[in-house]
């Protein structure tokens, strides 16, 4: 069966028949893919109607798209980011391009106070090493670090400008982040 097309208000109309559910629960709408940011007008779009409407708003991304994310994620109440690669070359060799679109999208969401869900999909051979979820935990400190504390040396040198961008949000950061971190590690990862 192929597809067809239809509008944003053709999509909020059928969202909006299903809000009950969404308010006894909760929940809400996740926009995915593909790859969402690929479609930015009827993604905005979209969102603004939900918000207007009173839907709450995911998108799940892997924050590849064509920049310019704040007209989109004014209106996103949680982001899921998946992260593809750690580090630039692991990166490259896995999506065949930089990270440089992922970090600019990772910058606009923390610039927007946007609450934010990390992601990575584990696949033997290639990231289930134990030094990878080290390098994996070390990245993740970035989103939740302690009041005052700066991202680790390992952050800043393989996404410099993301790391400046999340140094200057930490002061109004808690230290119960630093909690909820520790505790998905050990719980999930095992790590001490």
């Amino acid at each position: 069966k192929t597809g067809c097309e239809v509008s944003a208000d053709q999509i909020v109309e059928k969202l909006i028949q299903d809000k009950i559910f969404f308010d006894e629960s909760g929940g809400g709408v996740t926009f995915s893919g593909g790859e969402p940011l690929l479609q930015p007008e009827f993604l905005q779009q979209c969102l603004k109607l939900c918000k207007d409407n009173g839907i709450n708003t995911c998108i799940d991304t892997a924050g590849v798209g064509f920049g310019n994310y704040q007209p989109i994620l004014q209106y996103v109440d949680l982001v899921i980011l998946d992260i593809k690669a750690v580090e630039n070359d692991e990166y490259l060799t896995i999506t065949g391009k930089t990270n440089l679109q992922f970090t600019e999208f990772l910058n606009a969401v923390i610039k927007n106070n946007n609450k934010l869900w990390l992601r990575q999909v584990i696949v033997p051979g290639i990231n289930n090493t134990k030094e990878h979820i080290v390098k994996l935990k070390n990245f993740d400190k970035i989103f939740m670090p302690q009041e005052k504390t700066a991202p680790p040396k390992e952050c800043r040198k393989m996404y410099p400008s993301f790391a400046q961008t999340r140094l200057a949000a930490t002061q109004s950061r808690s230290a119960r982040y630093e909690k909820k971190r520790k505790h998905f590690f050990h719980k999930y990862c095992f790590l001490r």
